[in-house]
């Protein structure tokens, strides 16, 4: 099987991304984000190699920051947490981070809500906030697609 994924654990450790066992990929990725707890393990990061590339090919470029350019990641813990992908835009151009969100009726303004992850607060709309069974989703059609489906509200991350 090739490798076709990385992960990053706490924004530091990086590794191939394989499946725990003999569980499958969606079962892996669910399982992951089900032990988050916000603090000895807050975020995790997920991102496709470069084409014919392995990890330890492209090692460099991610501990000086030049790699990945495209990702999804989650901050938080397994009840509350926000899911973020990094995209470059189909007109090409620099990479742009989006909170991803559920869609809201325009007639509703969601709250604010802070979710604690190590030593940070991130504030994120209601809509915003996921458990990691809702995260599984996005992950899963990320690693399947390389993409958010549509219907999803992406909003750019400051």
């Amino acid at each position: 099987m090739t490798v076709r994924y990385a992960k990053t654990i706490n924004g530091f450790t990086t590794s191939t991304f394989t499946t725990i066992d003999n569980l499958s990929v969606q079962a892996t990725i669910a399982n992951t984000l089900g032990r988050m707890d916000g603090a000895e393990f807050h975020s995790w990061l997920l991102w496709r190699l470069p084409q014919g590339k392995t990890l330890e090919q492209v090692i460099r470029k991610v501990a000086s920051k030049q790699e990945p350019t495209r990702f999804m990641q989650c901050a938080g813990s397994a009840s509350a947490m926000t899911v973020e992908i990094r995209e470059i835009p189909h007109s090409g151009g620099s990479p742009v981070l989006y909170t991803i969100g559920t869609p809201t009726r325009p007639t509703t303004k969601p709250a604010l809500v802070d979710i604690p992850w190590a030593a940070n607060v991130v504030r994120v709309k209601s809509n915003e906030v996921f458990t990691a069974a809702e995260a599984a989703e996005l992950f899963i059609e990320y690693f399947d697609t390389d993409m958010v489906a549509r219907g999803w509200a992406l909003r750019p991350t400051l």
